[in-house]
């Protein structure tokens, strides 16, 4: 097992493709067991900023973030200790159609205003395991995961959110070596809080359409929020997970699989006094279920190939308490199957060099029975990337790489022409637009090493161009991205 992510040892800035595999096995507490059995850690500071016309609409034109994050794994005879934590603060400058924290998992309900605004986010992240070998046969572990979420804006409709997010993990591991069997259980709980003001009163008024409140509940319904309607929307948020994990190793050779199946409940209301039924707008249900399959095959000492492939199946819908008696309105389904594969290349002057791959189909349907609304979208995605690592003199390091990546994807948008309403024609629609949009993205990375006897110092730098490959109407020009970091490996 110790080979399964030996490339976190030795690059001393990981590649987006390296980050998302990490990422895919650490998706699930489970994954702590496919972890080296040594130490390591890595801290950053990243400024990230991202603006151009061509972007989604909800999504701002200028993005700008200032990103803490750490990662560290801790292994002794009988224990392994993982920890990740990050920090991020955005300045999102002009968002439009958007009140809320942007909502994830087909998450229907949120409040949305065409006047578009600057926001100021703020998300911290916590994630920690901890597994204990009990004996040659058992280990048992305990995880841990917490996100909050706290944004604001600067203009009416001045939106406040905050969220808080957690969950909680425990699992076993069976030895019977080769093979390796590990089931493990979690619940999750979170709150979230939005809400709306105005502080010029003469925004607040019927004839501002401009400046109007939409309270958003499915993919078509919606209604004004005037001065004495719903300007508060709380949601509380309670779930169970079941996963399943399997690794064999064979020679070098791992293999490992997991599965896991998770259903989660969302009570939106207009306040948590549980005692007045009017308050429960909506009961939002979602299950999803996740396979994934990992391969580490050394071909020989300087050749060593790393992938998983994937499934992701999400259904959610709702029942609108009191306003359709607890029918169900609204039907959410997103299935995302892919590959990602890393080729490792090991020179004996230390140098480093990776190839990278990855493909992706996406497809996702949003369905709202009250209004007739239907939003399909399909996208392949392909990408492949190229990192070298080469050493120079007096413990300095040379990095740089290149990577593009590419989207085809396809859109529709169906509704009765009596059901056309400003949700239609000013925020459905252009999603359906982009949606349909094929993008390349071109990035090129370098940065430089220093290394010292206990630790390694990296600079790196980044830019990368997004660009249309077809034309749709209103949907135009280029997205530009960069970034600078500095991290520390230890």
């Amino acid at each position: 097992m110790a080979k399964a992510q030996d490339s976190l040892l030795r690059f001393a800035v990981l590649t987006p493709h390296e980050w998302q595999l990490h990422h895919q096995t650490m998706a699930s507490p489970l994954g702590v067991y496919l972890l080296p059995a040594s130490n390591y850690g890595y801290t950053s500071v990243a400024f990230t900023h991202e603006q151009g016309a061509l972007t989604r609409i909800q999504t701002p034109e200028k993005d700008t973030n200032i990103r803490l994050s750490s990662m560290g794994l801790h292994t002794s005879k009988r224990w392994r200790l993982y920890g990740e934590f990050a920090y991020d603060r955005q300045f999102a400058d002009s968002v439009g159609w958007l009140l809320s924290e942007m909502p994830r998992n087909g998450m229907p309900y949120y409040f949305a205003s065409p006047r578009k605004g600057n926001w100021q986010n703020e998300t911290y992240q916590l994630k920690g395991v901890a597994a204990y070998k009990l004996s040659h046969l058992f280990t048992i572990a305990a995880g841990l995961k917490i996100r909050y979420h706290k944004g604001t804006r600067s203009n009416d409709p001045r939106p406040s959110t905050e969220s808080f997010n957690s969950y909680y993990h425990l699992n076993t591991e069976l030895n019977l070596a080769p093979l390796h069997i590990a089931v493990g259980v979690g619940i999750n709980y979170g709150t979230s809080d939005n809400n709306l003001i105005y502080v010029n009163e003469s925004n607040d008024r019927i004839d501002r359409l401009d400046y109007m409140a939409y309270e958003l509940m499915g993919f078509g319904m919606h209604r004004k929020t005037g001065k004495l309607q719903n300007r508060e929307m709380q949601a509380n948020t309670y779930g169970h997970e079941l996963a399943v994990q399997t690794s064999l190793l064979l020679d070098s050779t791992q293999l490992w699989a997991r599965v896991s199946y998770h259903l989660q409940r969302d009570s939106i209301r207009r306040s948590r006094i549980t005692n007045v039924a009017a308050n429960l707008l909506s009961t939002y249900n979602l299950r999803q279920t996740e396979f994934i399959l990992g391969v580490v095959h050394p071909f020989s000492r300087d050749l060593r190939l790393q992938t998983t492939a994937y499934a992701n199946l999400t259904k959610g819908w709702d029942r609108l308490e009191n306003i359709l008696g607890g029918q169900k309105n609204y039907v959410y389904v997103h299935r995302d199957i892919g590959l990602n594969a890393l080729l490792y290349h090991y020179f004996s002057t230390k140098r480093i060099d990776l190839y990278g791959i990855n493909g992706s189909f996406e497809h996702e349907k949003r369905q709202d029975g009250a209004t007739q609304h239907v939003f399909l979208r399909d996208a392949f995605r392909m990408g492949a990337a190229y990192r070298s690592q080469q050493p120079l003199a007096r413990d300095y390091a040379l990095f740089y790489g290149v990577s593009q990546s590419f989207s085809i994807p396809s859109a529709l948008l169906k509704y009765p022409s009596t059901q056309e309403s400003v949700f239609s024609t000013q925020l459905a629609l252009p999603l359906q637009r982009y949606d349909a949009t094929s993008i390349a993205c071109s990035r090129i990375d370098i940065g430089a090493i220093r290394n010292f006897s206990a630790y390694q110092l990296s600079l790196s730098l980044a830019y990368q161009l997004g660009y249309a490959l077809s034309s749709q109407p209103s949907i135009h020009g280029t997205r530009q991205y960069v970034e600078a970091s500095v991290g520390l490996t230890f």
